[in-house]
């Protein structure tokens, strides 16, 4: 990540000897040749967790961005042998079991808790997404999702069951969500 912009917002995030009194994570992006490609940062607030998402190198336009069940970029095999590029993140945080994807405004027990906004990739090929949610905490309990991963897939998603998780289609970047140090 190479833009002044990008390392400048990194700096503010993450500057040396500031005591947070809150819980934090990271998850260093990855794509699938293991390049870094972008890192999301966590900070417990008040009205819930703030996520910044900051990624550069993956195609213009607007991705579908999930929290994964499983803590892993492993690749997997589906069921017909074909290979999963992270398919080892398993499928999108639903600590309520509600089966069905529907998006980041509709409660999390009607809906995967994991179904996070769209990242979207300007034309200089930088992707900036900041929000905050009370589907997630950095707490233990059903909402915690240290240990989990993220997930940026290569399609927009639209926030419904058909097609299948929104259409959001394959893998492309992966990132494991662990605690940052105090």
């Amino acid at each position: 990540m190479k833009r002044p912009v990008v390392i400048a917002l990194l700096l503010a995030l993450l500057l040396p000897g500031v005591a947070l009194a809150h819980a934090t994570a990271t998850a260093l992006v990855r794509d699938g040749d293991g390049a870094l490609i972008g890192t999301a940062f966590f900070e417990e607030v008040a009205e819930g967790t703030r996520l910044t998402l900051i990624v550069e190198g993956i195609a213009v336009g607007a991705h579908g961005f999930h929290v994964h069940q499983v803590g892993s970029c492993e690749a997997s095999v589906d069921g017909e042998g074909r290979t999963v590029l992270f398919g080892g993140a398993g499928g999108h945080f639903d600590p309520h079991g509600a089966g069905s994807h529907a998006g980041p405004l509709v409660d999390a027990h009607a809906g995967h808790a994991g179904d996070m906004p769209n990242l979207v990739v300007d034309e200089s090929g930088l992707g900036v997404l900041s929000f905050v949610t009370d589907r997630i905490a950095l707490t233990e309990g059903d909402m915690g999702v240290l240990g989990r991963s993220i997930i940026i897939h290569a399609n927009e998603d639209n926030y419904s069951d058909e097609p299948a998780l929104g259409g959001s289609g394959a893998r492309i970047a992966c990132g494991l969500i662990l605690a940052s140090p105090h």
